[in-house]
């Protein structure tokens, strides 16, 4: 209908300015021929006629016009109407970012006029990611979700409500099933100890504890052997236990039992994904991480990200069983004895220092027991460990026995060739980052005495000997020695650079210390290694005896009891160490730091040291990592950024680190 009214008002249009140019023509011919008087009237005649006609076609054009606006204003109505039904609203802006234009839904759904404010205003969120020039984002304004769509060109925004998804999303999230494995830590060392009625009182704290996260969390457990549990929950659940920081484990670490000792587990959970095995091995991999970090913690392995690390406040007691250790010695002992073994690569971190120099010879000298052809790749050390290892071993046996990564990798072949990897679980902090490329990794041995913060997924967890609560990795090499069958008289090289390693860790039996150092030592000394000479190895010489004065001299407290020295020369990197050690020895003092530049390098070093305080957490948190009590970092940062950022790791430290 509106159609064919539109035509018949066209036709009348342009009828009517035919008209008037008829009109105009026949007056300018008729003036021609007739007298003034008839001209007068004429004239009036057709202005009168082309007045009217002019009006008629003012009245039809706005009429035309009016009823165009109508539709347009109904057909907007429409449309606005119909997009504010799935939730969405649109603003106009102009060339200073002002609001000119907003869909009435949005300006009812926030209850505010928004024509002539700045976008800015609309939010602070909002406000960061426009000011970004992002052009999808979300963002939220007095509890409702909007995803927000900028044409910054176009000076268009499109704003949606999404609160029922994001709220259907949360509520998923929350339901996600998490499953959890928890071990005693020192289950075994107990069943040692204790009588099988204290033990049942053991268990019976444990499984109080979890009635009681029952009733708080909404938690499930089953124990399917001694000393090991499986727990069920939600992420809901879990996230509740995150926000109070696992306060269960200190609770329970706090709890005293027979002969004074204590009780602590390890967790891990497992989440991120709905198949149920994939589940389990998340929780099995994190319950393998929370022990080899030293127990007493909790760690989050969630599907293809970064696991996350609670608890860890104090110590777990140390187990004197040496049941572990005989089992990784028989499982290398196996492998040496093997016909297809026929090559032996030992792998230290790079800038060896003397642990990891003694935990490598003393697998060098175990691999020729066996008629093996061995070598160790590590062709960088601290100045100390330079200075011993050439002091002692003639130029020519260091390049048969120490090979670079290139011939390394040269001769690796699948699966004919054993590596062995000490003070360190991680390839890459070796000089050989690609020492796994052609190897079996069923061939693969990690023996370490540091805390680890992830897991290489394609290791044989079987091949795995990482003891946080040895001293050092010597000690551990020194366990593995004792048990190997064919050891007999032992180069008295090989247990003068163990014990070295030793009392390099202890710092000469003044930290990090058990009776199994203490015995391990005692064996060396036993098979012709000597304290003294270990002693004096660790010697300082005046100059850098100086040099660590200036060092300490800068020390400045971040927080009570934790002391940081920056000093921004180049400071060989033992004497890093060394500087955070005498440091600590100062009264009062729980953790001290130290950052310098090492030598002949872009590159930072921190080290840390502390007593009764968790170091590992605040070196991971910048990157680095390491024991309980000591641990390090490495940085090519600029050293003020470095400096910052760990001192703000130093003044949020709390008992978790991510």
């Amino acid at each position: 209908m509106y159609m064919k009214n539109n035509i018949y008002i066209k036709i009348i249009i342009f009828a009517t300015i035919l008209i008037s140019i008829l009109i105009f023509i026949l007056s300018f011919t008729l003036l021609s021929n007739l007298n003034e008087n008839y001209q007068y009237f004429i004239i009036s005649i057709s202005s009168f006629l082309v007045f009217f006609n002019f009006i008629v076609l003012i009245y039809f054009s706005l009429s035309i016009k009016k009823k165009r606006q109508l539709i347009l204003n109904k057909f907007d109505s429409y449309i606005e109407n119909e997009i504010s039904k799935i939730g969405s609203g649109a603003l106009i802006m102009n060339d200073f970012n002002e609001i000119i234009w907003s869909s009435n839904f949005l300006e009812e759904r926030l209850n505010v006029s928004l024509v002539g404010k700045k976008v800015s205003l609309i939010s602070p969120n909002f406000k960061k990611n426009f000011e970004k020039q992002k052009k999808f984002f979300i963002f939220k304004i007095n509890e409702i979700f909007f995803e927000a769509k900028v044409n910054y060109l176009n000076k268009i925004i499109i704003l949606k409500d999404i609160t029922s998804k994001v709220i259907l999303e949360n509520q998923y999230k929350k339901e996600q099933l998490v499953i959890g494995e928890m071990e005693i830590d020192n289950f075994r060392q107990l069943q040692s100890l204790l009588s099988e009625e204290e033990i049942f009182k053991v268990q019976t704290l444990i499984i109080n504890k979890l009635d009681d996260l029952i009733a708080k969390y909404n938690i499930s457990y089953r124990q399917y052997v001694q000393g090991k549990f499986l727990i069920f929950l939600n992420k809901n659940s879990l996230d509740n236990m995150k926000k109070n920081n696992f306060d269960f484990l200190e609770k329970l670490s706090n709890s005293k039992i027979a002969y004074n000792n204590k009780v602590t587990v390890s967790i891990g959970f497992g989440l991120g994904t709905v198949v149920y095995k994939d589940l389990i091995e998340l929780a099995k991999d994190g319950l393998i991480q929370s022990i080899s970090r030293g127990g007493n913690q909790v760690t989050i392995n969630i599907e293809n990200e970064k696991p996350e690390y609670y608890g860890s406040k104090s110590e777990i007691d140390y187990s004197t069983s040496r049941v572990q250790v005989n089992q990784i010695a028989k499982l290398i002992e196996e492998k040496l004895n093997s016909s297809k073994i026929k090559k032996v690569i030992i792998y230290g971190h790079k800038i060896a220092d003397l642990d990891a120099i003694g935990a490598a010879l003393g697998m060098y000298y175990i691999s020729t027991l066996f008629d093996k052809e061995a070598y160790i790749q590590i062709q960088t050390y601290d100045d100390t460990t330079f200075k011993t290892l050439f002091n002692n071993y003639e130029k020519n046996e260091i390049n048969k026995i120490f090979i670079s990564k290139n011939k390394a990798n040269k001769i690796t072949s699948k699966n004919d060739t054993l590596i062995i990897i000490v003070d360190t679980a991680y390839i890459e902090r070796t000089e050989n980052p690609y020492a796994y490329q052609n190897i079996n990794m069923n061939n693969v041995f990690i023996l370490d005495h540091h805390r680890v913060s992830k897991m290489e997924q394609n290791l044989n967890k079987n091949n795995l000997y990482i003891d946080s609560k040895a001293s050092s990795t010597s000690e551990i090499v020194t366990e593995i020695l004792r048990f190997v069958k064919k050891t007999t008289k032992i180069d008295k090289k090989i247990t003068q650079f163990l014990l070295n390693g030793i009392y390099l860790d202890t710092n000469q039996f003044t930290k990090a210390t058990s009776s199994k150092t203490f015995s391990a030592a005692s064996w060396l000394e036993r098979h012709g290694a000597n304290s003294n000479i270990s002693s004096n190895v660790l010697k300082i010489p005046e100059d850098k005896a100086k040099l660590i004065a200036n060092i300490m001299a800068l020390a400045k407290e971040i927080k009570p009891g934790f002391f940081l020295s920056v000093y921004e020369k180049e400071v060989p990197e033992d004497i890093i160490s060394i500087a955070a050690d005498e440091m600590l020895r100062i009264e009062g003092r729980k953790a001290t730091f130290v950052i310098a530049q090492l030598p002949g390098k872009k590159e930072l070093k921190m080290s840390s040291r502390g007593i009764d305080t968790n170091v590992q957490i605040i070196a991971e948190a910048v990157g680095g990592g390491g024991h309980f009590s000591s641990s390090a970092a490495t940085s090519k940062e600029p050293i003020k950024v470095f400096s910052d950022n760990l001192i703000h790791s130093i003044v949020s430290e709390k008992e978790r680190i991510k």
